[in-house]
């Protein structure tokens, strides 16, 4: 009979190299589990039943966490992959105007537009950054980087300078948007606070078509031109760092 609790620790090379076993061997455990992922400093704990992760989801998470590194932790050559713009936007339109339940939803702790956002990008890129304080990484709704909920914040992290691992961006013009990409938005023309991703671009690129999915407020396909704001600025993701 299978243990109700069942305790895995690897490295972050058995993971690379073994995370389709580990799948298969979690895929028969459906009581209460704890897994247990040590990677460098830090440990991740996914307290939960197995029905409510799909063996893919798990088996990306745990790849994730395997790629993720900051400087100086030796993660080895990371290159720029392509980042996935139409798996980002088919997330988008399956999640405005809900909740995917495997993330907190945080519409009532200063709005949920920059997580939704993250879940997004990460939907596209499949990896997070999980460096401590300067990483994007969602573990619960309190383990999480300040770039996974933050408007600043997640700005910061795709335009950072030293190119570690996790999707990448830089500044550009309306004109140079593309679904997936992000805008954010300052309503008082002060700090930035609001973070829709990009789902459709017309031609020619006009606010009036360029069409967005958010939180808080929830939407999709809303155009561009029907918000009011002081500031605008926009992202375009150029690609994903990853080994």
């Amino acid at each position: 009979m299978a243990p109700s609790l069942f305790h895995l620790f690897y490295q972050r090379e058995a993971v690379l190299n073994s995370y389709t076993d580990i799948s298969c061997q979690l895929s028969s455990f459906i009581s209460p589990c704890i897994l247990y992922v040590e990677r460098s400093s830090v440990r991740l704990n996914i307290v939960d039943n197995l029905c409510c992760y799909s063996t893919g989801m798990l088996c990306t998470f745990l790849t994730s966490f395997a790629y993720s590194g900051g400087e100086g932790e030796g993660n080895g050559m990371l290159l720029l992959h392509p980042y996935d713009r139409k798996a980002a936007v088919l997330y988008a339109h399956q999640w405005a105007y809900g909740r995917n339940p495997l993330f907190y939803d945080y519409e009532h702790l200063g709005g949920d537009c920059t997580n939704f956002a993250s879940q997004c990008i990460y939907a596209g890129s499949g990896v997070m950054n999980f460096t401590p304080t300067y990483g994007w990484y969602y573990i619960d709704a309190n383990r999480k980087a300040p770039a996974w909920t933050g408007v600043p914040y997640l700005y910061n992290f795709l335009t950072r300078s030293n190119h570690s691992t996790g999707p990448l961006a830089e500044p550009c013009q309306l004109e140079d948007l593309l679904p997936g990409d992000l805008i954010q938005l300052s309503f008082k023309g002060e700090e930035y606070q609001h973070s829709p991703i990009v789902v459709s671009i017309g031609n020619p690129v006009t606010p009036e078509n360029v069409l967005i999915a958010a939180h808080s407020y929830d939407a999709d396909y809303r155009p561009l031109s029907t918000y009011e704001y002081r500031k605008i600025r926009f992202l375009h993701i150029t690609g994903v760092m990853r080994p």
